[in-house]
């Protein structure tokens, strides 16, 4: 059988923010691409040109792919929202971590201000503007939370960046990991924010005691975590549904 190809969205460090040649770069943590083949996908890395204004590049790379992993970060930029556009157009599955989480959130907060602009089928340009002026007019797409990043932890130490997290309803996400409503898991949380205030257009899955939102979903093709599921092989089955 032909395995599917999982395009991994990177994360980028001081992209176009750094006279530093070596600062330059975008990151793979070497875990995402692990659980992909574990779970029979075949893992590529996604890397954009020019990704800090058009992301010119990324639709050919893109078109190579069965389905899109987010993955961690610190900072959103235009191709993330390229590629994300890009999968919702044709109906392709997303996992996304973390922050990969938060782009899923961000675009669809960027849809609903296209729409009520009057924007009903709005074209990725349209909606990179749209989050640049949401942006300078200090809309919040995020906000920080404490106690979710405590540690730095090492590959032998993953249990002390481990919180709970309980399933908040019937869902896609809960079918795909094997839960009911109000089990909890215990999960690897590396993040210091958190989204607000998450599109109508999707589902509230889980959260943590603290009532901040740890997953997300659109339809039976989008799912979101906020912690870290690639960090240990318990939820494989994320990786499964991803690559099937």
């Amino acid at each position: 059988m032909t395995k599917k190809v999982i395009g991994i969205v990177p994360k980028a460090n001081s992209l176009f923010t750094t006279d530093f040649y070596n600062d330059d770069i975008y990151a793979f943590v070497n875990n995402y691409g692990k659980r992909i083949t574990e779970a029979g996908g075949l893992p590529i890395g996604l890397v954009p040109i020019d990704a800090g204004e058009n992301a010119s590049g990324i639709e050919e790379q893109l078109d190579m792919c069965h389905a899109l992993l987010f993955s961690g970060g610190g900072r959103i930029w235009p191709y993330h929202i390229r590629a994300i556009h890009y999968a919702y157009k044709r109906g392709i599955k997303v996992l996304g971590i973390c922050m990969g989480m938060q782009v899923m959130h961000t675009y669809f907060i960027l849809r609903d201000e296209a729409q009520r602009r009057g924007l009903t089928d709005a074209s990725a340009d349209e909606l990179l503007e749209i989050y640049d002026e949401m942006k300078k007019a200090r809309y919040y797409f995020v906000e920080p939370v404490s106690h979710h990043w405590d540690i730095d932890p090492t590959a032998s130490h993953m249990q002390d960046a481990k919180h709970l997290v309980a399933v908040k309803c019937q869902s896609n996400t809960s079918k795909v990991m094997g839960l009911e409503p109000f089990d909890k898991i215990n999960a690897v949380t590396m993040h210091r924010y958190r989204v607000i205030n998450p599109s109508k257009d999707l589902a509230v899955t889980m959260m943590a005691d603290d009532d901040t939102i740890e997953g997300i979903e659109y339809g039976d093709i989008f799912i979101g975590v906020q912690f870290h599921p690639e960090a240990e092989t318990e939820f494989m089955e994320l990786f499964k549904w991803l690559c099937a």
